[in-house]
């Protein structure tokens, strides 16, 4: 659940496996700087930070922390 200053804002992203999330990431690096990235799990959590489950996203970021939140969907029945 990667979070990044961008601009005066934070933003809070949900990466959703398989859904274009780490173009997003790379994104959100190039227009300002991002945190909660990395290709290895840590040790508060089983999986890396930006596929945090919902429970330890919430114990690690507090509510109000951010301006801004989105998430990228997919449609399953297409694969768009």
């Amino acid at each position: 659940m990667p979070l990044a200053r961008v601009g005066q804002g934070i933003l809070f992203f949900v990466h959703i496996p398989k859904t274009g999330g780490s173009s997003i990431e790379r994104y959100l690096q190039e227009i300002g700087q991002a945190c909660l990235v990395s290709r290895r799990a840590t040790g508060f959590s089983k999986v890396t930070p930006q596929h945090m489950e919902r429970e330890t996203c919430q114990s690690c970021i507090p509510a109000g922390f951010y301006d801004q939140g989105f998430a990228m969907l997919r449609d399953p029945a297409t694969g768009c």
